[in-house]
C-alpha cells in the first residue's frame, strides 16, 4: 500500500518540477518565484496571469486540491473545438505515482520537434462532465509553458 505524504512534501516536489520545467523550456523565473511565495500562475493567451486575479479559476483549483489531496503549481488555459479547458499541473499525495506525473520526453514528431508530455487534471470549462486526468503535450513559448496537444 502506498503511503500518503504531507502538503509540505508535495510543495517541495512541485518546486523541483518547476525548476525542471524552467530549465527545459526557459520559463520566466517569476513562475517559480511566485510559487515559492504561495502564488500560482496561469498561462492565458501566452501571457502569465496570477490565479488570484481569476476568481472562478481560483475556486476550481481550491476545490480540486481539497477533493483530490493534490497541490497545483501551474495552470494552462486553452480553447479547443470541444471546449475551453484549464489544465492543472499538480503533485499528488502518493509518492509512488510521482514518476508518471512528471514531465517526460516522448520522442519527436514528423517535423523533428521534441515531444514532451506531462500529467494534468484538465477541467473542460464548457462541459465539466468531460474533465479528466491525463497527459498533455507541452512546450515553451515566450517564457510560458503552453499546451500544444
Amino acid at each position: 500500500m502506498s503511503k500518503r505524504i504531507s502538503k509540505e512534501q508535495q510543495i517541495e516536489e512541485a518546486k523541483r518540477r518547476l525548476k525542471k520545467l524552467s530549465k527545459t523550456f526557459n520559463l520566466n523565473p517569476i513562475i517559480l518565484n511566485d510559487f515559492e511565495q504561495g502564488k500560482i500562475k496561469v498561462c492565458r493567451n501566452n501571457e502569465l496571469i496570477d490565479l488570484d486575479s481569476i476568481p472562478e479559476y481560483k475556486k476550481l483549483v481550491s476545490d480540486f486540491e481539497n477533493d483530490y489531496d493534490h497541490v497545483v503549481y501551474y495552470c494552462v488555459e486553452e480553447r479547443f473545438s470541444f471546449g475551453n479547458c484549464l489544465s492543472l499541473l499538480c503533485v499528488g499525495d502518493i509518492k509512488t505515482y510521482w514518476n508518471v506525473e512528471r514531465l517526460f520526453y516522448y520522442g519527436c514528431d514528423y517535423r523533428k520537434d521534441d515531444i514532451y508530455m506531462i500529467s494534468t487534471y484538465t477541467y473542460n470549462l464548457s462541459d465539466p462532465y468531460y474533465s479528466e486526468f491525463g497527459d498533455i503535450r507541452v512546450a515553451g513559448k515566450d517564457g510560458c509553458l503552453i499546451r500544444i496537444g
